[in-house]
């Protein structure tokens, strides 16, 4: 014959169930939760890895011999020439901004500076130190561009890498498109 159930008791007065919580555990267990995301993200920290060109050369001969399957290889591919391009534009920036920088200097110290030849010669002085200063701020922005080249070769994540290379292409694209447009109305 089969066991009848029990029916399950059901409590009328709420006001009689204690809830209790022990605050001293609770606060324990936080404590525990966030030791251990700090682990974690310590751990993530130590995984970022440099990712340099004969690293991504390497890893193509790898697959090229079968040895290894792709695990990433297209977040390094797009890593490599973004960085490399910024490191490309920052060095161009950093040894022609200084030169630009000496011949305003140069020309300007060559000027005729009397009074008269100063009045008669103010648009040229004025366009040195205008070229001067966007020579001294386009070095500000090619420093930066190498320490940004350098921030994308240690950085992992795919979707952030994938954005900053769509837009260094689409400004590209940008740039080409206005020369075409220049050259066709010029």
């Amino acid at each position: 014959m089969a066991k009848k159930k029990s029916n399950p008791t059901v409590v009328n007065n709420i006001e009689s169930v204690n809830m209790e919580i022990d605050y001293d555990k609770l606060a324990e267990a936080i404590v525990k939760a966030q030791e251990k995301a700090a682990k974690i993200e310590e751990n993530e920290e130590l995984e970022k890895v440099k990712v340099t060109f004969f690293e991504t050369i390497k890893a193509m001969y790898m697959i090229l011999c079968g040895k290894r399957k792709t695990k990433g290889l297209t977040n390094d591919i797009f890593v490599m020439l973004t960085s490399l391009l910024f490191k490309i534009v920052g060095w161009i920036g950093v040894i022609v901004s200084p030169i630009v920088i000496g011949f305003c200097f140069y020309f300007a110290v060559r000027m005729n500076w009397t009074p008269d030849a100063f009045w008669n010669n103010l648009m040229t002085e004025i366009a040195y130190i205008i070229i001067a200063s966007y020579s001294g701020l386009a070095f500000m922005f090619s420093v930066m561009l190498i320490g940004a080249s350098r921030e994308i070769q240690r950085e992992k994540h795919k979707n952030y890498i994938i954005a900053i290379f769509s837009g260094v292409v689409s400004f590209a694209a940008l740039v080409v498109a206005l020369v075409a447009l220049v050259k066709g109305v010029a």
